[in-house]
């Protein structure tokens, strides 16, 4: 849903983990423009 409807993209850290650890986290990419950056948390703080 984030990614579809808010346009924000998150995978679980757990994927890096050789024992597939759950820390019950989000990691997420942001883009290197801070206008990018703006955009992403607006768009995070509306959920």
């Amino acid at each position: 849903m984030l990614t579809s409807k808010y346009k924000v993209a998150s995978i679980p850290p757990s994927v890096f983990y050789i024992n597939g650890d759950d820390h019950k986290a989000l990691r997420f990419c942001f883009a290197r423009k801070d206008e990018t950056l703006i955009q992403a948390a607006e768009k995070l703080c509306r959920i």
